[in-house]
């Protein structure tokens, strides 16, 4: 969340993505051919929040995210599934609050991710 201390000394918390899903579609660039290969990648991503309506009207929503991402990752294949750890960068492109506060924020993030699929090349 964002934490604010006002000019009376009060601070003020306002949460962003209390839960969200994230839905990104990467492109990636491998390097080597054998079982191990690392790779880049980037693309855009999208973040919804699960709560878009607020039940008490003095909090302020969280909008709809965009964001450009980039990152590495390291494929290893184990058999019939494919093991990638990943640290991936995510750069917000827009405003994801109503909150008059704050008058443009942003989501950037930094991110390790595992993701365990499908090998394609057995």
């Amino acid at each position: 969340g964002v934490e604010n201390t006002n000019g009376i000394g009060e601070i003020n918390n306002y949460e962003i993505y209390p839960s969200a899903v994230d839905i990104a579609t990467h492109f990636q660039y491998h390097f080597g051919n054998n079982d191990s290969k690392i790779y880049l990648l980037a693309g855009p991503a999208l973040r919804l929040p699960l709560n878009l309506k607020e039940e008490n009207t003095t909090v302020f929503k969280t909008q709809t995210g965009f964001a450009a991402e980039a990152g590495v990752g390291f494929n290893y294949n184990i058999k019939q599934l494919a093991i990638c750890p990943e640290i991936r960068y995510s750069y917000g492109l827009n405003n994801i609050n109503a909150n008059p506060r704050y008058q443009d924020l942003s989501f950037n993030n930094a991110s390790i991710v595992l993701v365990i699929k499908k090998n394609r090349y057995t």
